[in-house]
This record gives structure tokens, sequence and C-alpha cells, in this order.
């Protein structure tokens, strides 16, 4: 074993093989997102761990209170959006069947087809940093290799500010039904 780094052959610093770049997204495929989401009457984000790596939590609720998309967190992310917020979707069962457009972000270890229950009709887009595991076991309407906070922030930029009235108000229903069952 060694005890300083001077001991060892072939050591290089951090610095000579890190990099602080990160990918961003086209601006064709925001325009394609956003084309998308505007589309939509019912669009969902499912932040992943990726969203967590990539402190990109900030970015995520610009986008979603920006445009009234609802949120779903998964692994990490939990709680970074939280339960109680008007566009929540972690505790209501029935949202991604009723999403017209689910946005995985940053969700590392995507579902199998048939694994949850979506809309047969609904569109997805995925962003994700490896271009190879976009569409590996979910069709894709549209993937984003790149960032997930720049693909977030990105959006942020791009979108219009947008309301969605029933779907905000299915989203509180769902949450005050949630929050009754678990007082019962």
């Amino acid at each position: 074993r060694f005890k300083d780094a001077s001991e060892l052959k072939d050591f290089w610093e951090v610095s000579k093989y890190r990099s602080e770049c990160v990918a961003h997204p086209a601006p064709k495929d925001i325009e394609k997102a956003v084309d998308l989401i505007q589309r939509a009457e019912r669009p969902m984000l499912v932040a992943g761990q990726g969203v967590f790596y990539r402190k990109g939590w900030d970015a995520l609720k610009r986008v979603a209170e920006k445009n009234e998309i609802a949120v779903v967190e998964s692994g990490p992310v939990r709680g970074h959006f939280g339960d109680e917020h008007r566009l929540s979707a972690n505790l209501a069962s029935d949202a991604l069947g009723s999403a017209d457009l689910v946005i995985f972000v940053g969700q590392y270890l995507m579902p199998n087809v048939g694994e949850y229950r979506f809309n047969p009709d609904v569109k997805t887009i995925r962003v994700h940093p490896v271009a190879e595991d976009l569409g590996r076991n979910w069709p894709l309407d549209l993937g984003l290799v790149c960032d997930e906070t720049a693909a977030l922030d990105a959006l942020a930029e791009a979108l219009p500010k947008r309301q969605r009235a029933a779907w905000v108000a299915d989203r509180k229903s769902t949450r005050l039904n949630s929050s009754h069952v678990a007082l019962s």
C-alpha cells in the first residue's frame, strides 16, 4: 500500500482527467419538446436520480410551475419537490395513467413496457446523458441526449407560461383524497 501519491507511477491529479463540462440539448430538440408539451393537456415530469445528481431540482420546479406540469419524483429526488406542492403527483396512483405526455428526466432505470399503467396513447420524452440508453426498453417520441439540468434550464427558458386548471385541480383532488385516506 502507498502512503503518498508521489510514490505511485502513472498517477494523475483529478484535474488532468475530469471535466466540469456538460452536454447541452440541441435547440431543435428543445423546440420539439416544447411543441409536444404545448400540445399536451395533462403533461407529467418523472424526475429521477439524474436530477438529484446534477442538482437540477430548482430547474425542475421552474419548468413545472411555468407550464403547470405535474411532477412525480423517484429515488433520491424525492422530497425536493414535495408532496404538498400543488403540482405534485407523488401520491397520485392514477396520475401516470391519465397523463397524455410523460417526460422522463434523469430516470436511469426505466420501467419495462407494461410495468406501469400509462395511457395507451401517451407520448414520451426522455432526457438522458447516454444516447445508447434512449429507447432501449421504452418507446420514445423524443430523446434528448444531454445533461438533465441543462435540459430543464433550456425548457424553462423556452416554454411559455401556461395554466392547466383542470389538470391542477385533478392533482389537488388526488392529494386531498390521499391525505384523507392516510388520516383515516
